[in-house]
């Protein structure tokens, strides 16, 4: 077990899972925040617990005939999903 701050000076690119400066077998526990400077790439499943704040655009790319697929698991009203900019130029639009 470590007891301070570890600093790994290699720049390897990672590429894929097995790839990059660190490469860790097993799971990763994080306790608190992650930072991530790059991109991230989640090769499966990504699931969020708690309230998500995106601060730029999010691009989804599917090869169905539906971009996303929200799925509410819990017993409450549904899911709404606030349209900014649409057409013909409405804001607060709502798509329910």
């Amino acid at each position: 077990m470590l007891g301070g701050m570890v600093t790994i000076k290699d720049l390897t690119e990672s590429l894929d899972p097995t790839s990059g400066a660190l490469k860790v077998l097993g799971g990763v526990g994080i306790a608190k925040r992650l930072n991530v400077g790059g991109s991230a790439y989640f090769g499966n499943t990504f699931n969020v617990a708690g309230a998500t704040t995106m601060n730029d655009s999010f691009g989804v790319t599917s090869s169905q005939n539906y971009v996303a697929t929200f799925i509410n698991q819990s017993a409450q009203n549904g899911i709404a999903i606030k349209i900014g900019n649409s057409s013909p130029g409405l804001a607060n639009n709502y798509l329910e």
